[in-house]
C-alpha cells in the first residue's frame, strides 16, 4: 500500500470517528433534553407573565434554560416576558438589565418568550446571551459588544450592527441579513451560516458540519477572504477556489473554515 493509500485510508477513518461522534452526540442530545422536559412535568413548575419598563441601561445579560428570545427597536426600553418559568427575573443592577432563571435545572423545558424593545436612539454598549434551547432574533438594534452562547436553536439577525460580534452555537442554523459586522467570530458545530452583510476588521467563521454562504456587501477589494476545508467545496465569485487559498488584498480580513460542508462567496 502505497503512502498517498495509507493517508486516505487514515483520513477516512478519521472521518468516520467524527461523523460517529457527531451522531452519538446529537442522539444523547436529544436524549438529554427530552429527560428535562419529563423532569419539568413531573414538577408541574408554573409559568408565568412578565412586563416592566427601565431607563439607564446600556448593557444587558440574558442567562436562560430553554426561552425564545427577541430583540427589537421599541419606543421605550421593555421586556416583555410569557408563558416563562416562575423563576424568571428581570431587573436593574447599575446599568446593566440582568434577565435570567433563577434555578436553571428546575426552569428546563418551561420554554416561553422574552421580548427586549431598545428605543432606536440607544445604542447598547454590550449584550451577552446564554441560552440552552430556543430560537433568537435580533432585528433594527445597535450594539457595541455582541456575545452569544446556545446549545440548540436558530439566530437571526437583521438590519443591525455591531463594533464586535462573537457567536458560538452548538447545534441550529446562523442567519444573518442587512447589517454591519465588526470583528466576527462564528464557532458553529452543526448547522448552516448564511450571511448577508457588510464585514469589517478582521474576522473569522469556523463551521464543523454545515455550508457556509456569504454575501458581502460594500466594496468587493475591501476584502481579503481565506478559505479552508475539508470535505465540500470552496466557490468565490462563481469561481472555484483551491483548498487554503487566498482571494483578494483589502484590509478587511475574514477567515473561513468548514470541515464537512461547502463554502460559497458572493458580493452584493
Amino acid at each position: 500500500m502505497s503512502s498517498s493509500q495509507k493517508l486516505i485510508k487514515v483520513l477516512a477513518i478519521l472521518l468516520g470517528i467524527g461523523i460517529i461522534i457527531s451522531i452519538i452526540y446529537g442522539v444523547l442530545l436529544g436524549i438529554f433534553l427530552i429527560f428535562r422536559v419529563n423532569f419539568r412535568d413531573i414538577n408541574n413548575n408554573k409559568k408565568i407573565n412578565f412586563e416592566e419598563s427601565y431607563s439607564n441601561v446600556s448593557n444587558i445579560e440574558i442567562d436562560l434554560e430553554s426561552v425564545d428570545i427577541s430583540i427589537k427597536s421599541g419606543d421605550e426600553f421593555r421586556v416583555e416576558a410569557s408563558d416563562v418559568s416562575e423563576s424568571f427575573s428581570s431587573r436593574v443592577i447599575g446599568n446593566s438589565l440582568e434577565i435570567r432563571e433563577d434555578n436553571k435545572w428546575f426552569s428546563s423545558g418551561i420554554g416561553g418568550s422574552v421580548i427586549i424593545y431598545i428605543p432606536s436612539d440607544i445604542d447598547i454598549d454590550k449584550i451577552e446571551i446564554d441560552n440552552g434551547t430556543g430560537n433568537v432574533e435580533i432585528s433594527d438594534v445597535n450594539i457595541g459588544y455582541f456575545n452569544f452562547e446556545q446549545g440548540v436553536g436558530n439566530l437571526s439577525i437583521d438590519n443591525s450592527s455591531f463594533n464586535g460580534i462573537d457567536i458560538d452555537g452548538d447545534v441550529g442554523e446562523i442567519v444573518i441579513n442587512s447589517s454591519i459586522l465588526n470583528n466576527l467570530d462564528i464557532d458553529a458545530d452543526i448547522g448552516d451560516v448564511n450571511i448577508s452583510a457588510t464585514i469589517k476588521g478582521n474576522s473569522k467563521i469556523e463551521s464543523d458540519i454545515g455550508n457556509v454562504d456569504l454575501v458581502l456587501l460594500g466594496e468587493r477589494g475591501d476584502y481579503q477572504i481565506r478559505c479552508k476545508k475539508d470535505i465540500g467545496s470552496i466557490r468565490i465569485d462563481g469561481i472555484e477556489q483551491d483548498n487554503n487559498s487566498v482571494y483578494g488584498d483589502g484590509d478587511d480580513k475574514i477567515e473561513l473554515e468548514s470541515d464537512i460542508g461547502d463554502i460559497v462567496v458572493s458580493f452584493g
